[in-house]
């Protein structure tokens, strides 16, 4: 997953959890079987990131833990494994916010500064010159492109070009792809037109050449995460995941060469807004997509003849992530390079905050909503008296200031009931259908620390809340 940020907490928890993948190097196989493992990382008491990794047999009903959690990292950095020194496969690292820069560290190799806090993107995982080891990206506020390849192998940092503030503006998405099957770029989604919204991939090789693909398919919904796909001939097809509705997913795989579409399907289920990408069914050549729920995950074929497979999941409470990675720590939905008050979320434009305060007496959030249907085991926000929005639906904030999804109102059968709360529903109506889970995850993609504000009367963000337990009062 291209966003996997838990602000320690998108993707596919409570850590600014972002991950990358690597296209040109293997998957992780922790077992030795030949197929994918996934890694699990859980907050703990003291802030600290404990790391597991976990064998997935597509098939069988059951994903278990193979090695025991290992400690690096905290509570808000950005995830950030990779093959970093040639002499081993897979080295822990994060990305950190120290002051005004950003710090990458490896476990065994140390730390280096590289990077800005306001930087719209820092990608790590890319192979840009081909020889298997990892390098850093960033693409700073103003959209300069800088890649450091094997960045802790004495690497040379190296400004590639600039994407374009008119394209960053309108960036769904950054990640790494290779096309060639060789080397990676440092790739761009955006939208592009007025009436008919469409698709359009940028593209920044080591050498600065910029090329452009649209692809043949309108813009109509919600993009959840996007990235490489590893196809059988050694070079990466490009996904997309969107959510219809509530419930209702979309998977997409196009060829970034051409722009047009080798697959598409939609799945229903309560899934979370992020996937996972990996070799996971043995004896099949490419990469596979994984969706996933709080309970099992979905095994996805798009580029092979095996239909989904369902496997079971015994690691919840846990963030399962893949080698795909971007984050950043900027703290506004805007474009604005002014310092940010840190004691509220904060944000710009007509999607932000409009000051903030304690949830208090009058609301209650409760991460579990006691009702069937969609709306089951999903949040709930439940407002009295003068505190009631109203309106169609309230938003929900990352604790810096981004929208990162919705809850929509249905009025109660029983009158009166919760002292005539008002009712608004992750599941319902205009709701994202986000589980707590998941809202943490998205808090952290967006650069919060998994902490979330709901929208109280006026536009002002009540909390801040930690998804998953109940909040305030009636």
């Amino acid at each position: 997953m291209s966003k996997k940020t838990i602000g320690l907490a998108t993707c596919c928890f409570a850590i600014s959890l972002f991950l990358p993948f690597f296209a040109l190097a293997e998957s992780i196989d922790v077992d030795g079987n030949g197929t994918a493992d996934l890694l699990s990382v859980n907050v703990g008491t003291n802030g600290s990131l404990s790391w597991s990794s976990y064998t997935l047999d597509a098939g069988t009903t059951s994903a278990s833990s193979v090695v025991a959690g290992d400690q690096y990292g905290a509570d808000g950095d950005i995830l950030a494994p990779c093959r970093w020194l040639s002499q081993t496969a897979l080295q822990l690292a994060t990305i950190s916010r120290s002051g005004k820069n950003a710090t990458w560290s490896v476990k065994g190799a140390g730390s280096q500064t590289f990077g800005r806090k306001k930087d719209r993107a820092l990608i790590s995982g890319g192979d840009y010159d081909g020889d298997g080891i990892c390098g850093a990206v960033r693409v700073s506020a103003k959209s300069k492109i800088v890649i450091q390849p094997n960045a802790f192998e004495g690497g040379v940092a190296r400004t590639v070009g600039y994407f374009g503030l008119r394209n960053v503006k309108k960036a769904q998405d950054y990640f790494f792809i290779s096309r060639d099957g060789l080397t990676d770029e440092v790739a761009l989604l955006r939208t592009r037109g007025k009436s008919v919204k469409r698709y359009q991939l940028i593209f920044k090789s080591l050498n600065g050449q910029t090329s452009k693909v649209k692809l043949n398919a309108a813009v109509r919904k919600t993009v959840q995460d996007a990235g490489p796909l590893l196809q059988a001939n050694g070079k990466d097809a490009f996904y997309l995941f969107s959510r219809l509705s509530t419930g209702a997913f979309r998977v997409r795989v196009f060829n970034p060469n051409t722009g047009s579409i080798l697959y598409s399907r939609d799945f229903t289920g309560s899934y979370e807004n992020y996937v996972l990408v990996g070799d996971y069914l043995p004896n099949r050549p490419g990469e596979e997509i994984a969706l996933v729920k709080s309970g099992s995950l979905t095994i996805v074929d798009p580029l092979g003849i095996n239909e989904p497979q369902t496997v079971s999941r015994s690691d919840n409470g846990s963030v399962l992530a893949d080698l795909i990675n971007n984050g950043n720590f900027r703290k506004s939905g805007g474009d604005s390079s002014s310092e940010e008050d840190t004691s509220g979320p904060v944000g710009s434009g007509k999607n932000s905050c409009k000051g903030y305060g304690g949830v208090g007496g009058g609301v209650l959030y409760k991460p579990y909503a006691d009702a069937d249907g969609p709306r089951k085991h999903k949040p709930v926000a439940l407002y009295t008296g003068s505190k009631k929005p109203g309106g169609n639906d309230v938003r929900i904030f990352s604790s810096s200031g981004v929208v990162i999804g919705r809850m929509g109102f249905k009025s109660s059968s029983i009158p009166g009931v919760n002292n005539g709360a008002q009712h608004f529903y992750s599941g319902w109506g205009s709701g994202t259908g986000d589980t707590c889970s998941g809202l943490r995850s998205k808090s952290k993609k967006n650069g919060g620390n998994g902490n979330i504000y709901i929208e109280g009367t006026g536009g002002k963000c009540l909390g801040p809340i930690e998804p998953c337990s109940r909040s305030g009062n009636i």
